[in-house]
């Protein structure tokens, strides 16, 4: 049974997940192999989304930094 606890700001109830294990015997003859679940141009897809996230990423730490000195400014009251 999930574990249920109070939100501490809120107070409403929160329900961890659930959780399942399933444990499978094979005989010694017997191995298991992993399918492979994606191909790979969804993996090279992939890869290009976490390169522009990185782009992405790496923008906004410039922009923090050009403008450091002016916290809680939005972005569009720059000059």
């Amino acid at each position: 049974m999930p574990r249920t606890r109070k939100d501490p700001g809120k107070g409403y109830v929160i329900k961890d997940d659930d959780v399942k294990y399933a444990y499978i015997t094979l005989p010694k003859n017997e191995s298991f192999v992993f399918p492979d679940l994606f191909e790979k141009d969804e993996q090279e897809e992939d890869q290009d989304h976490r390169k522009a996230l990185k782009e992405a990423k790496k923008g906004f730490e410039n922009y923090i930094q050009k403008n450091k000195h002016r916290p809680n400014m939005p972005g569009w009251f720059t000059v």
